[in-house]
């Protein structure tokens, strides 16, 4: 299942900037690993886009790209149900 997002913030700059587009796949064809970008449900912070830092087992450590992103430690760890898509495609707003 593909779905389109629109980016909000400036968690991910400077690769991803606010109102540029992501689509994203359900990660069900091919396993997420260190280094994609992914859209999760968070239990605390709602709809977030992130980059996963790592993985243990079945938890997944996330993090922004800017300095001014929550801090790893303060977003914790999420499931790796929780993961609603991995981004297969970035479209820049300009």
């Amino acid at each position: 299942m593909l779905k389109l997002i629109r980016i909000q913030g400036d968690s991910m700059r400077p690769e991803y900037r606010c109102d540029d587009y992501v689509v994203i796949a359900r990660p069900l064809w091919r396993r997420i690993r260190a280094g994609d970008d992914v859209v999760v449900r968070h239990p605390v912070l709602g709809t977030i886009f992130k980059r996963i830092e790592s993985l243990a087992g079945d938890r997944l450590r996330l993090t922004g790209l800017d300095s001014r992103s929550t801090p790893s430690d303060e977003i914790g760890s999420v499931a790796r149900t929780d993961v609603l898509g991995r981004v297969i495609l970035h479209i820049r707003a300009r």
